[in-house]
């Protein structure tokens, strides 16, 4: 046997030949990782509004507490809507709903909202009743996916004084 050396000699090469095959793979992993990160980011995502409302000929102010399923392909359930003090110490939670809201449980596809109805006089009362400070109330909205919370506005100070 004869043992030969043979060289051989690569002339002209692009630096960046050997980085092609790392640089595809990163590319890769970066795709494969968003698609997971953008599919299982997009469930069910509840935004919750207060604010206040006349409704129909009711003589009553109304707080109104809106729930929006902001996802775009998740479902939820809505399990209850209430109003709790920050200070602690209970919620409000009405036991009748107006003659024109859907009873609770909700179901909120992508992009439905659904609405519960609070009397402001009502929730006036019951924080004079038990020496709250309406101000420092939030709405909580209970779904599958947790507790969505949102701050109220001071609406309620001017029916408690009088």
């Amino acid at each position: 046997m004869y043992l030969d050396v043979i060289q051989v000699e690569v002339v002209g090469g692009d630096p960046w030949s050997a980085l092609w095959p790392a640089i595809a793979i990163l590319i890769s992993l970066a795709s494969v990782g968003l698609t997971f990160w953008f599919r299982w980011s997009d469930s069910a995502r509840v935004e919750v509004k207060v604010g206040t409302a006349l409704v129909g000929t009711d003589p009553d102010d109304f707080v109104i507490v809106t729930a929006t399923n902001k996802g775009r392909t998740g479902t939820t359930v809505v399990e209850s809507v209430v109003l709790v003090p920050n200070t602690g110490g209970g919620k409000i939670t009405p036991t009748l709903f107006q003659r024109w809201e859907d009873p609770l449980p909700w179901t909120l596809g992508p992009g439905q909202s659904k609405t519960r109805y609070f009397p402001q006089q009502w929730v006036a009362n019951a924080a004079k009743d038990h020496n709250l400070d309406p101000k420092g109330f939030r709405a909580v909205v209970t779904t599958g996916h947790g507790d969505v919370e949102s701050e109220l506005t001071d609406w309620p100070i001017q029916l408690v004084e009088q």
